[in-house]
């Protein structure tokens, strides 16, 4: 049996579905407070996350009880209030979505240990990569021509037996296309690719990385990248960061991603900074207060916003995240202090993963010690929702 989620303000249905319309028409820039949706709650199990949402707001992610291994998609529709678990794969593996488009075509991978991508359409399954040859991939993103991207992990020939990892491009029944930046070194040296966003142009961002494999992991060199039918180019980072990733870009051809560094070792990550690259303009988003790096997530089209986290590293050594969204009016702001107190008192937000022009932002959170799937759906007068609601 599957749990309602807890709501805000106790609103009833009619009520409630009337005042979330009526926010989402509001500009998402003006909005300062946000109403949280527990989808975790209407799983029924003890731990989901929210992977990503569309321009229809409709939210996909996951959700599992005790391994990952069996994790079973979802789909919400927050326009109706309606939540369905998506059939499991037709071989009984695990699925975690990745994205959806506006066509609610969902793409996602299998978490059994070869890493099949599918995709899913109203309860059906398409092996979008196939596991000939021990291919194993990911995929990140789709856009709303059904043009997929993410990664391609090939076994290669030869004596040492590694494999080399491509940058995957692909549209809806027809074949994947992987592509590469350069070829791949002799010897040690090994350079990857993956394309980890797609926007309605068909144009991708991701990064490519060479790794050393005399010295396990460490890392020469990692390049912000974007691709489009010309090929890959560099983006270059922020000043005083030798290292870049692009995460995400919009639309209108922005880029968000993060700059960083490597320590002496060789693979640890150092000094994360989120940036924003609009057409040769490229700005920091900077971090919260207390906290040591940030990293963005996803921009979302015609508003520029930015969804991500900010580190904070504790007194024993571990590091914590809490997302942020970040405007162009209002500059970085932590999501926790943008809900009710009284959510504040039982939620613990820790990562913003997506959000859509209408401000809505989907992530992950903790609801009395429990990880939980959530929607955030931006409001512009808190006293209207408490008015209502009585």
């Amino acid at each position: 049996m599957l749990h309602r989620p807890v709501r805000a303000w106790r609103l009833t249905a009619p009520a409630r579905s009337a005042i979330v319309f009526c926010s989402l028409l509001a500009s998402p820039l003006a909005a300062q407070d946000y109403v949280i949706i527990d989808i975790g709650a209407m799983t029924g199990a003890g731990s989901s996350m929210a992977t990503a949402i569309n321009s229809e707001g409709v939210v996909v992610g996951a959700y599992w009880d005790s391994d990952i291994k069996s994790a079973q998609g979802f789909m919400y529709n927050s326009r109706v209030d309606a939540f369905q678990a998506m059939e499991p794969l037709p071989e009984g593996d695990g699925f975690v979505p990745s994205d959806i488009n506006a066509g609610g075509l969902v793409v996602g991978v299998s978490q059994n240990p070869s890493s099949e991508v599918f995709l899913y359409d109203r309860g059906v399954y398409t092996n979008l990569v196939s596991k000939a040859r021990g291919v194993s991939a990911v995929v990140n993103a789709i856009n709303d021509a059904g043009v997929y991207v993410g990664s391609a992990r090939l076994p290669r020939e030869g004596r040492d037996g590694r494999s080399q990892t491509l940058a995957l491009r692909g549209r809806i029944f027809n074949p994947p296309e992987m592509q590469h930046d350069r070829t791949e070194r002799e010897g040690s040296i090994s350079t990857q690719a993956s394309l980890q966003d797609v926007n309605s142009s068909g144009v991708a961002v991701g990064a490519t990385i060479t790794i050393d494999f005399v010295y396990p992991g460490f890392i020469q060199q990692t390049r912000a990248i974007r691709s489009d039918e010309g090929g890959i180019q560099e983006l270059g980072s922020l000043p005083g960061k030798s290292y870049a990733v692009a995460g995400s870009i919009n639309d209108e051809g922005k880029i968000a991603g993060t700059a960083f560094n490597c320590a002496s070792d060789g693979f640890t990550i150092t000094d994360r900074e989120a940036f924003v690259l609009d057409g040769a303009n490229r700005y920091s988003l900077g971090t919260l207060p207390q906290t040591t790096g940030s990293y963005a997530f996803h921009i979302a089209n015609k508003t520029d916003a930015v969804v991500g986290v900010c580190e904070r590293d504790s007194r024993d050594g571990s590091t914590t995240t809490i997302p942020f969204l970040y405007t162009l009016q209002d500059g970085m702001r932590d999501l926790n202090s943008l809900l009710s107190p009284a959510d504040q008192q039982k939620w613990k937000l820790t990562e913003a993963r997506s959000i859509n022009e209408l401000g809505q932002i989907v992530g992950t959170g903790t609801f009395n010690g429990d990880q939980r799937a959530f929607l955030l759906n931006p409001i512009t007068n808190v006293t209207e929702w408490s008015l209502l609601s009585e």
